[in-house]
């Protein structure tokens, strides 16, 4: 009897955890509507003091004012730049700050830090010139912005599941340098898009939006596209790349952190999470009950959203971005794809101490110089070779990190000497 009394016990308690667990699933990966009120930025970074081109935080709780790397900072009524650690002092830290736009920032104003770092759109963030262009999917009427360029292969951006196209505008400066028409997409669910109150389905219908978007490039002018997404965007990517007979207009793919496997990237996250009230780790009887009851009440497709086990179909060359620190993503997903796809790797920079999308922000310099080098030399390839030109093995370009490479990284060292090294 007590031994049956504790196996109802545990029974119910994976039930109701299972049960509650499965509802942060929804609220934070699947609800596009919870998503989006995410991006509503939580004022809890103080400012101290505001020097000529300094400022001086202190918080509690946001570890990125002390985090090496390029974050926006917002503030009722403006925002602004800050960059490079001048010196950490009790308490606070002063940083390199540039005002952008508004009113002026001054000591006591309450304040956010943004990974996306850049606000509005790219006339207002960059001062570049573009037009808000329309065309039509399966799901309704989708937008996005459009930036002129030349030449006839355009690149095209998906951002991720913050679902805002501003997730572009870290990478827009350097495809307007390389000269690419720029085209950054959206898909349903996403701000100013179809079907706002849905759910996310990681690939399996946001593809379908990826192919109106590069319809509508082919019918601009588009002879061949280059694809950048961001976390869920990646996911988007591969979907569409294994989907849509469209995908064979495509010459490249840059994925900065994608998500590739949407099961492994919520058990990622499951290990920062704690079982309420007794404040343990949730064990992995716990966190399979809650997929199994998000995948029965909302609807999930694990077995669709694990790209990787179909790594063997894509055909694309691929520049992998990946942080060290990513707690969202797995940075073994990425390593896993370049394990079994080592011949589409152009190069894959994993860049240390960088957390979930945050490669760019790490370093924006060495982030946009492998960029521009794919986009240039995938750009110069398809006109030269026609659609995919896709070369030998050994003439791709491999990148190592400074930490001691994992057997699935040594693949990309493999024949290649030292390679390249990034400091953190």
């Amino acid at each position: 009897m007590v031994c049956s009394g504790l196996v109802g016990i545990v029974v119910l308690a994976h039930v109701g955890g299972g049960w509650y667990f499965a509802s942060a699933i929804d609220s934070r990966a699947l609800s596009a509507e919870a998503r989006r009120a995410d991006l509503k930025p939580t004022y809890r970074v103080e400012v101290v003091a505001v020097g000529d081109s300094t400022v001086t935080l202190r918080t509690a709780d946001d570890e990125r004012i002390r985090r090496k790397g390029t974050y926006g900072i917002v503030w009722d009524g403006g925002w602004g730049i800050v960059s490079d650690t001048v010196r950490v002092e009790e308490g606070t830290t002063v940083r390199a700050f540039e005002h952008k736009q508004g009113s002026p920032l001054v000591p006591g104003m309450l304040t956010a830090l943004d990974s996306r770092v850049y606000q509005g759109d790219p006339l207002t963030s960059h001062g570049i010139e573009f037009e808000t262009v329309t065309y039509p999917s399966d799901a309704g009427p989708l937008s996005a912005w459009f930036v002129p360029g030349d030449g006839s292969t355009w690149f095209v951006f998906v951002h991720g599941n913050s679902l805002t196209r501003r997730d572009g505008l870290r990478v827009l400066l350097t495809a307007v340098d390389v000269g690419l028409p720029t085209l950054i997409v959206t898909y349903r669910g996403s701000e100013d898009a179809p079907d706002a109150d849905r759910r996310l389905t990681y690939g399996k219908e946001e593809w379908h939006d990826l192919e109106a978007a590069v319809a509508f490039a082919r019918s601009s002018g588009a002879e061949r596209v280059i694809l950048g997404g961001i976390s869920m965007g990646g996911a988007v990517i591969a979907a569409f790349l294994l989907e849509s007979p469209l995908a064979d207009v495509v010459v490249g793919a840059v994925l900065d952190a994608p998500l590739l496997d949407f099961e492994l990237a919520v058990e990622h996250q499951a290990k920062r999470e704690r079982v309420p009230l007794v404040g343990l780790p949730l064990p992995g009887t716990l966190v399979a009950t809650a997929e199994w009851l998000a995948g029965w009440r909302f609807g999930i497709d694990w077995s669709y959203t694990d790209y990787l086990s179909r790594a063997e179909e894509l055909s694309v060359p691929l520049l992998l971005f990946h942080g060290t620190e990513d707690d969202t993503v797995p940075l073994a997903t990425s390593e896993e794809l370049a394990q079994k796809r080592p011949d589409l790797i152009r190069d894959f920079y994993v860049v240390v101490g960088a957390g979930h999308a945050e490669s760019w922000n790490h370093d924006p310099t060495e982030y946009g110089r492998h960029l521009r080098a794919f986009l240039s030399e995938r750009a110069s390839s398809a006109d030269a070779t026609g659609i995919r030109g896709i070369p030998a093995a050994s003439h791709l370009t491999r990148t190592q990190c400074t930490r001691r490479p994992s057997p699935r990284l040594s693949v990309l060292a493999r024949g290649e000497g030292e390679g390249e090294r990034h400091a953190g």
